[in-house]
This record gives structure tokens, sequence and C-alpha cells, in this order.
């Protein structure tokens, strides 16, 4: 067991720009989100980042 257990990021809402420093593309590159494909893994909330996100792009 994890304590402080590790946080889950959501990814963002579709039609939004996402952040690259938490979040990477899928196959393409561009701007917009279409949809989240696995969301980013935190040590702790507002702790650093463990694993990237990915998102499909528009």
């Amino acid at each position: 067991m994890q304590d402080p257990p590790m946080i889950l990021q959501e990814g963002p809402k579709p039609g939004s720009t996402y952040d690259r420093n938490i979040f990477r593309e899928y196959t393409s590159s561009g701007t917009k989100v279409e949809f989240t494909i696995w969301p980013a893994l935190m040590l702790n909330v507002g702790c650093p980042l463990l694993v990237k996100g990915v998102v499909s792009v528009e």
C-alpha cells in the first residue's frame, strides 16, 4: 500500500488544449484534445510527475 496514495491526473476535456509537460500525443501531433487514452501518474498532490499521460489530438 502506498501512503500517501499516488494520484491519477485526469486528462483535459475534449476540444481543449493540454500541457505537454504532463501529457504526450498518441499518434499525431496537434493542439486540441480529442480524448484521453491514459491518465498521468503523480507521486502525490502537488508532487513530481512519475509517468506522462497520453492523449489523442485533432
